[in-house]
């Protein structure tokens, strides 16, 4: 299909959807239209044949997300727990996208291959710190939290070394 025919069936669509939002309340599908939209240009320029298709998927999957967020927001456990369960809707998204696109591609670097991955796994790590410091009312966990987050910018400042000293012993190694 080339670019004239796929700007015609998104016309197409879009009168459509026009014409049926008349008839019908389209609020609460709109965002689930835009998101299937999104996915279609994923497929249509080859899953994950391509790294740089992870925009459509990721885009897909934020506002899919976030109708399900919108439905269940009035809901009295959603609102109770809704910093949580935000975070972990983020969180679950980049995970998606490393399970759907990402890992697919074994030739990338980790870097660019597991991005996704460390994103996620450091927004679940925040939804539990919140679920922590909202329902857990505990002396112990107020400390814990006061000191996880100086022990974690020194484990990541160690990583961050090493990795330098690794690559700058490796570049002097090359010359």
């Amino acid at each position: 299909m080339n670019k004239k025919s796929l700007i015609g069936v998104a016309l197409v669509v879009l009168g459509i959807i026009g014409i049926l939002s008349r008839f019908i309340d389209m609020d609460n599908y709109m965002a689930l239209l835009i998101s299937g939209g999104a996915v279609g240009l994923y497929i249509y320029y080859g899953y994950n044949k391509h790294y740089r298709n992870v925009g459509f998927l990721l885009v897909a999957l934020i506002i899919f997300m976030g109708q399900i967020y919108v439905w269940f927001e009035d809901d009295i456990f959603f609102i109770r727990y809704e910093d949580v369960i935000t975070t972990l809707i983020l969180a679950t998204n980049f995970l998606l996208v490393y399970i759907i696109h990402t890992s697919r591609f074994k030739n990338s670097s980790r870097g660019k291959r597991n991005w996704p991955l460390l994103i996620s796994g450091i927004m679940y790590g925040v939804s539990l710190i919140i679920y922590v410091d909202e329902f857990v009312d505990t002396e112990i966990s107020e400390q814990l939290l006061d000191l996880l987050w100086p022990i974690a910018l020194i484990v990541i400042g160690i990583i961050l070394l090493v990795r330098g000293l690794k690559s700058k012993s490796l570049e002097s190694n090359k010359e």
